[in-house]
This record gives structure tokens, sequence and C-alpha cells, in this order.
């Protein structure tokens, strides 16, 4: 749902970099969002081949609700949680991330991660 987030429309292969993640995958998932009228396609003038994804206004609604319901929930926790216990769970899960997408993490992923796994 990040992708209604999008202010200015964008193709799905920046959406996909943006992510580090498929086109295939953000594909399938732009998909499900036309067919529930979220975004739409529009035309590219930079790009014929890529089509510009863009949040239609029922979109944009459902991701004012979800904005909404993620500011009570962030109220809450800012109530039911001890600040240093927020600032340090959001300092690890910073540096977690940031690891996840260091080189070390590559080496560690090609060195230990089958390239394919059967199932």
């Amino acid at each position: 749902m990040q992708i209604l987030s999008y202010v200015e429309p964008e193709t799905v292969p920046v959406i996909a970099d943006n992510y580090d993640v498929s086109r295939q995958h953000i594909q399938k998932i732009v998909n499900e969002l036309i067919a529930k009228e979220l975004v739409e396609t529009i035309d590219n003038p930079a790009h014929k081949r890529f089509v510009l994804i863009k949040r239609t206004d029922k979109g944009l609604e459902l991701l004012k609700i979800i904005h909404h319901f993620e500011q009570k929930i962030q109220t809450q926790m800012m109530e039911d949680f001890d600040q240093d216990a927020l600032k340090q769970a959001n300092d690890s899960i910073s540096k977690l991330n940031m690891y996840m997408r260091s080189k070390t993490w590559e080496t560690i992923k090609s060195q230990h991660i089958p390239v394919a796994i059967e199932i």
C-alpha cells in the first residue's frame, strides 16, 4: 500500500528500485490496486513502454484513512511505552535496516544463501 504514498506519478521500475524488490512484484501489486481503482496508469511522455502509475482520488482517501489509524496507533504506543525504550528500538531497527542494505550483508547472503532453493 506504500505505493499509494507516491505524490507524483512514477513507473513500475522506479518504484521497484525504491523498495529494492523486483518489477514483477510491484507490477502484481499495481495490478491489484488498479482493479480496486486505487491507482491508474497514465501515458509517460518520457518513455512509451513504461506507463506512469498515479494514485486516484479513491487511493488518496484510503491513504488518509491509513494515516489516521497509524497516528492513533503511534499515539497509543507513545503512551504505553517508555520513551527511552522506543528510541532504543528505533535505533536498533535503523541499524538493522542499514546493515541489510550494506555490502557486508550482500557478501553474507552470497556466501550462505543458495541462489536457488528447491522445495
